[in-house]
């Protein structure tokens, strides 16, 4: 079939062991364009430097939910004419998994998707001369920061959908904040959030309205036997805080991140309750996300981390955003069963009345 322009060739269970093929399988398939491998059952395991040998056409190539732990540098030496790559859904999270070589031969690359690959950086692209790369879509990730010059080395860039990164909110983003919000060639999805908050922030100023609620919480549904046991009964019930809910308090029908925004910004404050299963959450990212943007631009203690669990600083390393907020913030940490809470409790209640200004580093 030497004429053939499309393969699909998904959700089989093809895997590779060797590094090179002895008899590459498409030599023959010169004039194929679009070659589909994702999702293959058992995980291709590894791409062969060879596998992709004879397609010199080649324009559209899928390997995303493959588990590829990494990419030889020269897998597309055979492949000028790509265009579109799609690498969603790997476990690329080592620093050499995309080696910044493995975009020389196909310098015409135009569109590349590394959604939910657990990048915790886009470093690899700097000295990848994607001239003419005009789509990058990196959502789900844990990319904490952007640099100016990551952005300059990607001169078309059009759309850079960063969605669900754990990105900090402090001077390491000043660059990226503010050309997320004024560039005028790129749209860049991760500056929706910015805007929500922002324009929200705005809104607030101007009209000078008082807070609807003393504090938004911040939790995993499946902490919410806590919030409902200990948390309302002592907080609303006892000393008369108003909090805002989930379960309660958001417009139903409204989009999710626009409740979350205007629960954050009619709050004085916002309490995380923090647990293993929070840190794996994608609301609570957004969550945690727009808190550490109202702190970072209002530079007022408005943020109380509350740990329910007792999780070692090491096993916050996956999650940049709150090992930074750990390293710079006070928190408090719920007794352990047959403690005495009554100092908990006060020394929340401590926080919730407290202004403005930041607390020293450590634990209250």
């Amino acid at each position: 079939m030497p004429n053939l322009k499309n393969l699909e060739l998904q959700a089989n269970s093809i895997s590779f062991m060797d590094d090179t093929l002895k008899h590459p399988p498409f030599t023959d398939l010169k004039q194929l364009r679009i070659l589909a491998l994702h999702s293959q059952r058992r995980g291709i395991g590894k791409i062969p430097s060879n596998l992709l040998q004879g397609l010199s056409s080649l324009e559209m190539f899928y390997a995303g939910n493959t588990n590829l732990g990494h990419l030889k540098p020269d897998t597309f030496k055979f492949n000028p004419q790509l265009w579109y790559l799609e690498l969603s859904k790997n476990a690329l999270s080592e620093d050499n998994s995309i080696p910044a070589e493995l975009f020389h031969p196909i310098s015409s690359l135009t569109k590349l998707i590394l959604s939910r690959t657990q990048l915790r950086s886009l470093n690899f692209l700097l000295k990848a001369n994607l001239s003419k790369l005009s789509t990058l879509k990196a959502r789900g990730n844990e990319i904490d920061s952007i640099n100016k010059t990551l952005i300059e080395s990607l001169p078309r860039l059009e759309v850079l959908d960063l969605e669900r990164n754990t990105f900090t909110c402090d001077c390491n983003n000043a660059f990226f904040i503010d050309w997320a919000k004024n560039s005028n060639s790129t749209q860049v999805v991760y500056a929706y959030y910015l805007f929500l908050a922002f324009l929200y922030d705005n809104k607030k100023k101007r009209n000078g309205s008082a807070f609807q609620y003393d504090a938004f919480i911040s939790y995993n549904t499946e902490d919410e036997s806590w919030v409902m046991e200990e948390l309302i009964p002592k907080l609303e019930g006892e000393q008369s805080w108003r909090l805002c809910l989930h379960h309660r308090d958001f417009e139903p029908g409204r989009p999710i991140i626009d409740n979350i925004v205007d629960g954050i910004y009619s709050s004085r404050k916002t309490i995380c309750l923090i647990t293993r299963n929070y840190l794996k959450s994608n609301w609570c990212s957004s969550e945690v996300q727009v808190a550490s943007f109202r702190l970072f631009d209002e530079q007022k203690d408005v943020l109380i981390l509350v740990f329910l669990e007792d999780i070692p600083t090491h096993q916050l390393s996956p999650y940049h955003r709150m090992r930074k907020l750990v390293k710079k913030r006070t928190y408090l940490r719920w007794p352990k069963p047959g403690e005495d809470t009554k100092i908990f409790w006060q020394k929340l209640k401590m926080a919730l009345e407290s202004k403005e200004g930041h607390k020293s580093d450590g634990i209250l």
